[in-house]
């Protein structure tokens, strides 16, 4: 009994298999010495005071939203446990963990509440219906987990025959599970409860909606703690003041996107010592952040409307540059991968382009990247170089010291290793004008 309520069965069959499979990859993780140093390294990580406090906190919180549910809104019940610890067990700390990753969740509240009215969310709820036996469960989940990580890797690895078959295969099992729900349900739908099922629908909504509070605070904490703590890095002179602090606070008056960016922008704050000083910091961020992001936006326009011109401006560059940034943001980074590689074996590799072209998409660049690279033999000299979609060439190389590299802008493939003069500028470190611009 839980409040006077009949607790039933607590997990199905379908959450149970889940459970069941999670358990024997957590065993096949411990079973090797690497697994059990990770997980090792993952626990006690969790054992520290930042870290500890608020999850438990979390948990206490939800044990509240829980009552509220039961006792103020009357939409829970001891039927629906098993639903709560499995929502806990499977997504519940997702919410927390997002308000700390503001890289790719940038508007938290706002991707939560839209994950919520997913059609995918109604979906699963009409396939989770009607599970099978455990056995079947546990056949039918380890093949989709199979199926799924076939599908991870061959987008990864860049296999479009495996990840399509991986796909067909998906598809099939889905089909599969709307066929039976639909077939139960023709058959046996009058036997379902479906003010219960309703509940259970609901619950992962008004769950995650109650976290939103609690979240909201601790989101606060996170990002002001790391802000002042950023701020505490700079020189002792340059810190801001308590007053100062407490300025900046009420300028940012809790936007957790500002609270984000100002790091960034944190010389602004050196040395002020009032409240209005920290305030004024927090305006004048506001302000070069705008023109940033403007400056971008007008880039960007740039960038469509001088597609297939031809020329340069008044100032000697090239007007078309489409995949210029990518092209040398690829560039950079493998030189800096031939200064690593340099410092660690006294030379150039001439496998290096094989070895890191998979990391150029993420710089922008297609799979085919278009990167050629030469070494010299003695593995001291290289260079890279890349025609863009406007014909232009971009290159990158060095002679001897990894860190003095050589920019190569023109019209045609370096000929030869740089050298003072020419495409290749008058010395190390000398950027053309195609090179300086960040597009």
């Amino acid at each position: 009994m839980l409040n006077g309520l009949e607790v039933g069965v607590v997990f199905d069959s379908r959450q149970l298999a889940t459970l069941i499979l999670f358990g024997c990859i957590l065993l096949v993780i411990l079973a090797f010495k690497a697994g059990r140093a990770g997980a090792a390294r993952v626990a006690r990580s969790f054992w520290h005071v930042k870290v500890a406090v608020p999850l438990l906190l979390y948990v206490v919180w939800l044990v509240g939203v829980h009552w509220m549910a039961a006792e103020v809104f009357g939409i829970w019940n001891g039927r629906l446990l098993g639903e709560s610890l499995f929502w806990g067990l499977v997504a519940g700390f997702a919410p927390l963990f997002r308000m700390v990753n503001s890289t790719k969740y940038p508007h938290p509240f706002r991707s939560l509440a839209r994950d919520l009215v997913k059609i995918t969310v109604f979906f699963l709820f009409f396939l989770n219906l009607k599970p099978f036996g455990l056995g079947v469960e546990l056949l039918l989940q380890g093949a989709l987990t199979a199926l799924s990580v076939v599908y991870a890797v061959a987008m990864h690895t860049q296999q479009p025959r495996a990840r399509k078959i991986a796909e067909v295969l998906l598809a099939l099992v889905v089909l599969g599970l709307t066929v039976y729900t639909v077939v139960w349900l023709l058959r046996d739908g009058d036997t379902v409860d479906w003010a219960h099922e309703l509940r259970k629908l609901l619950l992962p909504i008004w769950l995650t909606i109650g976290t939103f509070p609690y979240l909201l605070v601790f989101a606060l904490w996170d990002r002001y703690s790391l802000l002042f703590g950023l701020l505490k890095l700079h020189r002792e002179e340059d810190h801001p003041t308590r007053r100062a602090r407490l300025g900046l606070v009420l300028g940012l008056r809790g936007h957790l996107n500002d609270i984000q960016d100002f790091p960034r922008y944190a010389y602004l704050a050196n040395g002020a010592r009032t409240v209005g000083a920290g305030w004024q910091a927090v305006r004048t961020f506001r302000e070069e952040r705008a023109a940033s992001i403007a400056k971008k936006q007008a880039d960007a326009e740039r960038l469509v409307r001088n597609a297939g011109v031809v020329g340069v401006d008044e100032h000697g560059r090239t007007l078309d540059r489409r995949e210029f940034k990518a092209t040398k943001d690829a560039l950079l980074w493998l030189a800096n991968c031939q200064v690593g590689w340099h410092d660690r074996t006294g030379g150039y590799p001439t496998d290096l382009l094989d070895k890191v072209s998979s990391s150029f998409l993420r710089h922008g660049l297609p799979a085919d990247h278009g990167i050629s690279m030469t070494v010299n033999a003695d593995g001291q000299s290289w260079y890279a170089y890349r025609r863009t979609p406007n014909g232009r060439v971009l290159g990158i190389g060095a002679l001897g010291d990894p860190r003095a590299e050589w920019f190569y802008e023109g019209d045609e493939p370096p000929a030869d290793y740089p050298a003072p003069g020419g495409a290749w500028g008058r010395a190390a470190h000398d950027r053309g004008v195609d090179w300086h611009r960040s597009t």
